[in-house]
């Protein structure tokens, strides 16, 4: 079985969101059970038990991946705090599943783009470096 991945990527920093995977971070830890790879050094879990991003003040990419092996009949559910201003330059998006862990080598996959400039929510396909709005 090929195993696909979830991804978390920011284009800016303070960005709170729970994970798929039925992770709830309320062990407070999200480096283990599931394990998360990635920018780890730029993510902590908040008193409130989210994954918050301490990311450099400058724009910068910043994300987090575990393995899933549930991609079929799969319900996603994530909760998503932008607290910053979302523009054409500065957005983020969630990859809900991908066929690797490192996004940043054009993967196949679908993930949810938060577009200030549109001002929309919107689901993506990707495939390579084909995005294409579902």
């Amino acid at each position: 079985m090929q195993r696909a991945y979830l991804f978390f990527i920011f284009w800016a920093t303070h960005l709170s969101s729970f994970g798929q995977v039925e992770e709830s971070f309320s062990d407070g830890d999200f480096k283990n059970n599931p394990p998360w790879a990635g920018e780890t050094t730029f993510f902590s879990v908040n008193a409130a038990l989210q994954l918050q991003s301490n990311g450099p003040n400058v724009a910068s990419t910043l994300y987090l991946s575990t393995a899933n092996k549930r991609c079929r009949d799969t319900e996603w559910n994530f909760y998503a705090k932008l607290d910053l201003s979302i523009t054409a330059s500065n957005w983020a998006c969630v990859y809900l599943v991908s066929d690797r862990s490192d996004f940043k080598n054009n993967p196949k996959g679908y993930y949810v783009k938060f577009d200030g400039a549109k001002k929309s929510i919107d689901l993506y396909k990707q495939d390579s470096t084909k995005h294409t709005k579902i």
